[in-house]
């Protein structure tokens, strides 16, 4: 509709009421502040069609209100810019961390699990893990259009819990999340739950501590470096990306994959060439690759005692992914016009 604007086309969104933060937020943040909303009680999908009638009729005043009337940018900004620094206090450290915590998490700015505090030299020990500016600008992540620095990707880290030989693959993250074929407007802002998946091949998941072994997905000391790295990579989502839950997040009942999801893979034992060398990178070459999940099959098979019914197995599961949409038709193949990019749904 943005883009449509921009050539001087009218345009009119028709909106669901629970959605209405969300598309005034997304309409300032792609350029255009003040772009004409026709406002339903519901959203169209999933409704009789009687029903879709009966709301679009009621909405027509506005939508030729919004076709014909000049448009009006809103006057207040909904995208709140805080200090540089922020000062807490307390009756010691641990009462001023925890106030630290609540406000982050009153702004918005917290997972929900204590952070820890991105001091001054908490950020600078950060900074020791790159060779790289803190100033030098790594990418642009949307849907909010954050200009993910070196220095703000360290204090996201920080306040994950990472240590400093996370912040290289974090920041290899972060640049894989901007990667245009990522599609990454749709991935933060869908009602899916979308969670991002990162795999670290070579030398470097080594020298992070991440673990490809037993648990690595889940809780417990042996995958702590995995969960901090991902962790740290949701946060620059939200603090850096803008994908704040019911403004430019609007997952329906979410997923704990959106917390964390990352791990090594476990060349040692493989019988096959690593993933990054299958894709032309050297073995002694460290990669990040980054992708988005709905959720997890688990297998069960203490059956097969032959590679080729094992093969039999994964490939039915493969068959049946873990989300089934109905009526995709209705909205064919996403796809971002800007770069050229589309995704196709399974058939």
């Amino acid at each position: 509709m943005v883009e449509l604007e921009r050539r001087g086309i009218p345009t009119v969104v028709f909106t669901a009421q629970h959605f209405v933060p969300d598309a005034r937020r997304s309409a300032q943040s792609f350029g255009l502040s003040g772009l004409p909303l026709a406002v339903a009680p519901l959203p169209f999908t999933n409704q009789r069609p009687e029903d879709v009638h009966r709301m679009a009729e009621a909405a027509m005043d506005q939508v030729v209100t919004g076709l014909t009337a000049p448009v009006e940018p809103w006057t207040e900004d909904l995208r709140p810019v805080a200090d540089e620094r922020l000062v807490y206090e307390g009756g010691d450290l641990l009462d001023a961390w925890e106030g630290m915590n609540r406000d982050f998490l009153t702004r918005g700015w917290s997972d929900g699990f204590p952070l820890v505090a991105a001091t001054s030299r908490a950020v600078e020990a950060m900074l020791r893990g790159t060779t790289r500016d803190p100033g030098e600008v790594i990418a642009t992540l949307e849907p909010g259009f954050g200009i993910a620095t070196v220095e703000k990707l360290a204090i996201n880290a920080v306040m994950a819990g990472c240590a400093p030989a996370h912040l290289p693959l974090l920041i290899a993250a972060v640049k894989c999340l901007a990667e245009p074929k990522m599609y990454i407007r749709n991935k933060a802002m869908s009602t899916g739950p979308h969670a991002p998946l990162v795999l670290v091949n070579g030398p470097r998941a080594h020298l992070a501590g991440l673990s490809s072994g037993m648990c690595a997905l889940g809780p417990g000391a042996p995958s702590a470096g995995n969960t901090v790295l991902g962790r740290a990579v949701r946060l620059a989502m939200m603090n850096v990306g803008h994908t704040y839950v019911g403004v430019s997040d609007m997952d329906t009942i979410g997923s704990p994959l959106k917390y964390s999801l990352c791990c090594a893979e476990n060349q040692a034992e493989s019988p096959w060439d690593p993933y990054h060398v299958a894709h032309g990178f050297a073995r002694e070459q460290s990669t990040v690759t980054v992708h988005f999940v709905y959720g997890i099959c688990e297998l069960h098979d203490f059956r097969s005692t032959t590679p080729e019914s094992l093969v039999e197995v994964f490939a039915t599961a493969a068959t049946n992914v873990a989300q089934v949409g109905t009526a995709l038709w209705l909205i064919g193949r996403r796809a971002d016009p800007r770069y050229k990019t589309e995704e196709k749904e399974h058939n």
